[in-house]
């Protein structure tokens, strides 16, 4: 851990911080991902055995200095079966985590990989036999799933559906795994910030650069009604943690994708790479996150150039299919006709889907 991480304190939730945690409950960077209208009485009866110390603590909260910032709580998937099928975890002893970082003013601060990280090492790992972590944020989560990787977390699986319905990106750490140096070689994804849109323009611009090669030149200005749409959507994208960044290792964002729903399904607006980094695995690494967030619907569709050896065909290695134009949905088929007219070589635009069943992970 750096030198200059934050230092949290854990005690055990307390009866006495349950209006704390029903405020954190219902603040809305929380409701969204947590979604539950709970009241007190639901967390009294919730927390009663560890209030009356009738089982070891498993809910705790987080400290900076004085400050009450979050609650984490951990449990073996042992303990509850029907998630354990629902995630595929063989060893019930797998212990998973639960982290709500209450306080907005310590959301987006970087705190989070360093906190789940002292709760593992001080809380969770001290118990012998407890080896692995498995933690599950819903795939739109992205800021969640950063931090995570941040912490040492990888990618286990995207699963359909949990116990209770959700979609969810699976990622692992073991104690093994908090011992060992964290690698910073390789490219990694983070959510783009809304101020950051004119980052992807220019990743795009500079990987459509390579289509002059083949003939295909995209000479439009900014006013352009094609590129007015195709920025509102990566403006949309980013306001819903779509629009994601492969960064360099120094940080410098090299590619991109965007995703959405057009016809509600999941729909990959734009993946693009800079020339500089094409071949490297970049273009792979965005979509397999754009893959993973479509999980719940078991499909993702996208449009693209049939005859460029990038696109479709790249796209077809992968397990897209090409589907007619008759088969779209109205959306669809209105987005695939605004291109076929708007672009170069629109004739050789196509729409693919990508059938989960069909992907490798």
């Amino acid at each position: 851990m750096s030198a200059t991480a934050p230092v949290f304190e854990f005690r055990p939730l307390q009866s006495t911080d349950l209006p704390l945690l029903l405020r954190w409950l219902h603040a809305p960077h929380v409701r969204r991902w947590f979604g539950l209208d709970r009241q007190l009485a639901d967390l009294e009866r919730d927390y009663a055995a560890q209030f009356a110390e009738q089982v070891p603590p498993c809910a705790f909260i987080a400290q900076l200095g004085a400050r009450p910032v979050a609650m984490l709580e951990w449990a073996r998937f042992g303990e509850y079966p029907e998630v354990q099928r629902a995630f595929g975890i063989q060893d019930s002893n797998t212990v998973n985590c639960d982290v709500l970082i209450g306080e907005r003013d310590s959301t987006l601060r970087g705190l989070g990989s360093a906190l789940v990280r002292q709760f593992l090492e001080r809380i969770v790992f001290v118990h012998p036999g407890l080896d692995s972590c498995v933690i599950d944020p819903e795939p739109d989560n992205s800021i969640a799933i950063r931090a995570y990787e941040k912490a040492g977390f990888r990618f286990l699986r995207a699963v359909a559906e949990d116990s209770d319905g959700h979609a969810a990106y699976l990622m692992q750490l073991s104690r093994a795994d908090l011992a060992s140096p964290r690698s910073t070689e390789s490219p990694y994804i983070r959510p783009a910030r809304e101020s950051e849109l004119h980052l992807a323009a220019e990743i795009d611009d500079d990987a459509g650069a390579l289509f002059a090669d083949i003939g295909v030149h995209f000479d439009f200005g900014k006013d352009h009604p094609f590129v007015v749409a195709e920025r509102e959507r990566f403006a949309q994208a980013a306001r819903a943690q779509r629009l994601l960044f492969a960064c360099s290792p120094a940080g410098e964002p090299i590619g991109f994708a965007a995703f959405g729903f057009v016809d509600a399904r999941p729909f990959l607006f734009q993946l693009a790479v800079r020339r500089a980094w094409t071949r490297r695995g970049v273009g792979t690494l965005l979509l397999q996150r754009a893959v993973a967030w479509s999980v719940r619907a078991q499909e993702l569709w996208l449009t693209t150039y049939r005859h460029v050896s990038w696109n479709g065909p790249w796209y077809t290695r992968l397990g897209f299919a090409e589907h007619p134009t008759s088969r779209l949905g109205p959306e669809l088929r209105a987005l695939a006709e605004a291109e076929r007219s708007s672009l170069p070589a629109g004739e050789q635009r196509i729409a693919m889907r990508l059938a989960h069943s069909d992907w490798t992970w």
